[in-house]
């Protein structure tokens, strides 16, 4: 499996990264998720499907509007 770093922005405006493993490269709705899960892990096991077949990229926009994180990048780790 591959590294890959998601860069992203909380809500105080702070620059954060967090290194998952993948087979190939999250879209930025599977790293929204991946972030979800680790910094906001009761949200993780909470029922946010209200989005879900509605919206682009569901859980990228519970992720920005409800905890104002904001995915930036996902880049390959070396």
């Amino acid at each position: 499996m591959k590294k890959w770093q998601i860069a992203f922005i909380d809500e105080h405006g702070q620059s954060l990264n967090l290194q998952v493993d993948a087979e190939k490269q999250p879209d930025k709705d599977e790293a929204a998720r991946h972030v979800r899960d680790y910094y906001r892990p009761v949200l993780a096991k909470a029922d946010l499907n209200d989005l879900d077949n509605r919206a682009h990229e569901p859980a990228a926009k519970v992720l920005k509007s409800m905890n104002a994180l904001e995915i930036v990048s996902i880049t390959a780790v070396e």
